[in-house]
């Protein structure tokens, strides 16, 4: 995980590897879906954060509580 901010870019590491996996991972995935709260530029393989997303756009289930209660001990 990362912490980012409203209008930081993310970006796939230059390296011919890195950027052959993404690209591949593309072609396989040509309708995937992005959440609203980011923009992304499949052509250069680079993304920007246009807000923070909110508890209704996570769509994997998540118990806040255990999370609070790890993050307190």
């Amino acid at each position: 995980s990362y912490l980012t901010k409203i209008g930081d870019k993310i970006s796939i590491k230059a390296s011919e590897k890195s950027q052959k996996l993404v690209k591949s991972y593309i072609e396989m995935e040509p309708n995937l879906q992005v959440q609203d709260w980011l923009e992304v530029d499949r052509n250069n393989l680079q993304g920007q954060v246009k807000a923070m997303p909110t508890r209704e756009d996570v769509q994997i289930p998540v118990e806040e509580q255990l999370i609070v209660e790890l993050c307190s001990r």
